[in-house]
């Protein structure tokens, strides 16, 4: 399902381009929100539910996440973005007892982004690199016990890639793929697939060109 709204919206986003005159994205700040798929890429866990008596739990991990963003462009090649990302929550199959045990998830990036333009297509290719303090929090029941909830938190590298399009002057779209390098029992390099739409706040002297 997801998928098929993200080819959708990329099919939107390029429509509307292709109508409108591509602009480079000039010095300046923007906002912007991402939605797509996420996944915490969780671990099977062995519960203890009673003296003796354990339980092994499966994760479904994958669903929608989100993230808001803001950043600076210092040129058309280099930008600094901050952004936090809201993970789909991961729950928990049992194959014999019912459960309500899951995991939820968020993270706090700082990042440097370097653009590549693609001629004067309006096209561009990226790749983000920085860091995220990534936290999680687990807790629920199994077979009605009550499972002691279970933190965590760190501070990891952050890496993305994706391309880039510049609809008008001051809106862009764009496609990504993140991964961040964070591994426990639980969790293991959570991936966010998604597509984002910015506004940018151009230089009003300046306009469409760099100063």
């Amino acid at each position: 399902m997801i998928v098929k709204i993200i080819k959708k919206w990329s099919i939107a986003a390029i429509l509307l381009g292709v109508v409108s005159t591509a602009h480079a994205s000039a010095q300046g700040g923007y906002l912007g929100l991402m939605l797509g798929l996420s996944n915490l890429n969780g671990q099977n866990q062995t519960i203890t539910i009673a003296p003796g008596v354990t339980e092994t739990v499966k994760p479904q991990g994958s669903g929608i996440g989100s993230r808001i963003f803001g950043g600076y462009n210092m040129n058309r090649y280099a930008a600094i973005e901050s952004g936090f990302m809201f993970y789909s929550s991961m729950n928990y199959q049992t194959p014999n007892v019912s459960n309500n045990l899951k995991t939820r998830a968020g993270s706090f990036d700082l990042l440097g982004k370097g653009m590549f333009p693609l001629w004067d297509s309006g096209f561009a290719a990226f790749a983000k690199l920085g860091g995220a303090y990534f936290f999680a929090k687990t807790n629920g029941k199994v077979e009605n016990v009550s499972i002691p909830s279970s933190t965590s938190s760190a501070f990891r590298p952050e890496v993305a890639l994706g391309v880039s399009y510049n609809m008008t002057q001051n809106w862009e779209a764009d496609l990504s793929y993140t991964t961040l390098m964070y591994s426990n029992s639980q969790i293991k390099n959570p991936t966010f697939l998604a597509l984002g739409i910015s506004y940018h706040i151009l230089d009003p002297v300046c306009g469409q060109f760099l100063c």
